[in-house]
């Protein structure tokens, strides 16, 4: 039942709490009487009384109270004849008040548990506006505590970091890039603490705190949200409700979750959100317990304002997860077999910008809605999927501003040129040179819509800095830029007399994306691009070593997937060129002595990222010359067991070569590669059953049936072999595991 009391007209501070009083003024920022005054909106006397332990009116004594962040209950001078009570005072004397019974749990929860339903109705309608219904995927995701100077990099799954470390009362600060899932851990958190009832979470967006102090949005936006719960019925929040939420903060029992402190508006004081956000810890909220996200780049720059914060790092999706999180999508899209194919075709093409993507759980939910909108016009070149990524980001952003394809268009070439001149001059995006480039209205939509985000200040003019929502994206505008204004020349402009007059970015790697992404534009006419690769393949130099003679072709196999149309006999001498230089060979011949490790790395990169297809047939075709070089064969092998998966040729060219010579000691090389690539194919079953009858060494058939249980998982002669070795059945079952689950 609620107790019903009759507050005093007057209240003063006790003596013994004075210097409390005055300790508070200075741990408020109030450095002077004046300041107090007028913060608690009063005179200069009213506040020397205050603090002699003077009587002052009761509403004033509160709201001086409040300001400092102090319990007013806790510092009044009592009578002996008033004992201590709890109660909220109204503002007007005289008033009898009803003291609330709250069930803060009840409240923070579903304070919450609205939160997210209109989060999730928001995506809800985005997911419709393009196409499905699939919003609400989660897959558990860990994070990592970096390493320290005393302590080792720490990984913590989802349940062990709920359990081991949001118990503890420690302020943590859980930092990524874009996308990474930072938003979702806070909202998981804020679950765990309310099912646990381990304390009050409070979650807010810092992007509301743009206009206002944290304090400010707690007693105003946060309490209209929980009146429903609080005072259902109410049109308003009382002076009495703010009062109880202060008390609930002095308990230290709240955990405030605030959600992407990077959204924040920086003040000319402050040179980075972080530091803004420090500064409002001050009062009632100086001691409060607080879990915040924020980008990975804004939090360097600004953690040591918060010097009490551990830090988490977000990870990537694996390639479990990321199978996992597509599984679940389409499940939901209702198009589980879509989903399947896509996982099939990802594999098969290995796409590699789409593989990097696909770590992201942001740019992920992408790939899926791209594949499930048109899967027979799916993306296999790296600039086409940036190229519809765009389009499709531009459909997800439409609930922050709605803009037709010529304004998408005029925003587009603006950013390119943009990103073009940051690459040239290697600068930093200051504000005013983006303004300078696309006039306020532009900065201001590509600012709503997402591309541009501020990453800091100027540490001298205190300019804000801005940077692209990925740096792919800002390769790709770069390369849309070159192709309007330049001719391949850009890249390379040889002058073999005199190479200071020439031009030669294609070697420097910052521009080997924007190439890249430059031969996937289709604005940029074939005869362009074939003469690119050309005055590659033609490039000599005279360092002795032809280092960038090599470089050359690598960097030209780079950009190959990219031209579907590339005329054959250029794609042929260059692609072959890169099979010779990944084994460390130029003629089949003559091995390479002095090429440069970095060469070789560099070939077999750009080897696994080309024409596969052409690879492999320029391997077997030539499979006879290599083989006999024993130190070759490793390296062969490990490249064909690569790019030849289910390969037909590549197949029938090692069932071939074992076949012919069965009892060769090199032989084990080549069937580990036949495994590899003949999974389930009748010709590579039929090659490794003869050769296991044909030995009559025990460890190579041993060796050899444990290989052809893997592509045969019902080969008699294997299982047996292997059960008369005395292995265990579980053993068995994982050899079979290995390549069919």
């Amino acid at each position: 039942m609620n107790r019903i009391i009759k507050s005093p007209q007057s209240l003063r501070v006790d003596k013994k709490h004075i210097p409390t009083v005055k300790k508070a003024c200075v741990d408020s920022g109030f450095w002077n009487q004046i300041a107090l005054a007028e913060a608690a909106g009063c005179v200069q006397s009213t506040i020397g009384r205050f603090l002699s332990g003077k009587p002052i009116k009761q509403n004033t004594f509160i709201k001086i109270c409040d300001r400092l962040g102090l319990n007013w209950e806790d510092i009044m001078h009592r009578q002996d004849d008033m004992p201590k009570t709890s109660p909220e005072t109204s503002l007007e004397s005289n008033q009898t008040v009803h003291k609330p019974q709250l069930n803060w749990h009840q409240i923070c929860h579903g304070v919450h548990k609205e939160q997210r339903r209109r989060r999730l109705f928001s995506c809800q309608v985005i997911e419709r506006n393009l196409g499905n219904k699939c919003s609400g995927v989660y897959v558990p995701l860990g994070v990592v505590k970096p390493k320290l100077a005393s302590d080792p990099e720490k990984h913590f799954s989802r349940d062990d970091f709920l359990k081991r470390i949001v118990k503890q009362r420690t302020n943590l600060a859980i930092v990524g890039n874009f996308g990474t899932g930072k938003s979702t851990w806070l909202e998981q958190i804020a679950l765990h603490v309310a099912e646990e009832k381990i304390g009050f979470p409070i979650c807010i967006p810092a992007s509301a705190l743009r206009e206002k102090t944290l304090k400010d949005y707690l007693l105003t936006d946060w309490l209209e949200e929980a009146l429903p719960f609080l005072n259902p019925g109410a049109d308003q929040v009382s002076d009495i409700e703010k009062a109880e939420l202060r008390k609930l903060f002095r308990t230290r029992k709240v955990l405030l979750l605030v959600d992407a402190i990077d959204e924040m508006s920086v003040s000319a004081e402050s040179d980075s959100p972080v530091k803004a956000f420090a500064k409002q810890l001050i009062g009632w909220l100086s001691n409060v317990r607080i879990v915040l996200t924020c980008q990975s780049n804004i939090w360097q720059r600004g953690n040591f304002a918060l010097p009490n914060f551990e830090t988490y790092h977000t990870v990537d999706f694996d390639d479990k997860q990321i199978n996992q999180f597509m599984s679940l999508w389409f499940e939901k899209s209702g198009n589980k077999g879509l989903g399947e194919w896509l996982l099939y075709k990802l594999s098969e093409s290995k796409i590699k910008p789409m593989q990097d993507l696909g770590k992201n759980p942001f740019f992920l939910s992408i790939i899926c809605g791209i594949w499930l909108l048109s899967p027979e016009d799916f993306p296999k070149s790296k600039a086409k999927f940036y190229g519809k990524f765009i389009e499709y980001f531009y459909k997800w952003q439409e609930y922050k501003l709605q803009i037709d394809w010529s304004q998408q268009q005029e925003l587009n070439a603006s950013l390119a040129e943009l990103a073009l001149i940051a690459f040239e001059d290697s600068s930093a995006l200051k504000e005013t040179q983006i303004l300078k480039i696309l006039g306020k209205t532009l900065f201001e939509k590509v600012c709503t819509v997402g591309w541009l985000v501020q990453v800091a200040k100027d540490s001298q003019t205190n300019e804000p800095v801005y940077a692209f929502l990925h740096f792919s994206f800002q390769e790709l505008f770069a390369a849309k830029a070159i192709a309007k204004n330049y001719d391949w020349h850009f890249f390379l402009h040889h002058v073999p007399g005199n190479p200071s007059e020439g031009s030669y970015r294609i070697f420097d790697p910052k521009w080997w994306n924007i190439y890249v992404f430059w031969m996937g534009e289709p604005s940029v006419t074939s005869a362009s691009k074939s003469a690119l690769l050309g005055a590659l393949v033609a490039f000599e130099d005279k360092s002795g070593f032809s280092f960038y003679r090599w470089r050359a072709y690598c960097i030209a196999a780079e950009g190959l997937p990219e031209f579907k149309d590339c005329p054959p006999f250029l794609a042929d001498e260059i692609v072959g060129m890169i099979v010779k230089l990944s084994i460390g060979v130029i003629e089949a011949e003559q091995p390479l002595t002095r090429l440069h490790p970095s060469i070789v790395a560099s070939a077999q990169t750009a080897l696994f990222g080309t024409d596969a297809k052409r690879a492999v047939d320029f391997l077997v075709s030539n499979l006879s010359l290599f083989v006999e070089d024993e130190y070759l064969q490793k390296d062969i092998a490990e490249i064909l067991g690569e790019i030849g998966v289910c390969h037909p040729k590549a197949i029938q060219a090692l069932s071939q070569l074992l076949l012919r010579n069965p009892n060769k000691k090199t032989n084990m090389i080549w069937v580990n590669c036949l495994a590899k690539i003949g999974i389930g194919d009748s010709n590579a079953i039929y090659t490794l059953t003869e050769l296991f009858h044909q030995s009559s060494d025990e460890p190579t058939r041993l060796e050899i049936a444990k290989k052809l249980i893997q592509i045969d998982p019902y080969s008699e002669c294997a299982i047996a072999f292997l059960l008369d070795q005395n292995l265990s059945k579980s053993y068995l079952l994982s050899l079979i595991y290995i390549k069919w689950i």
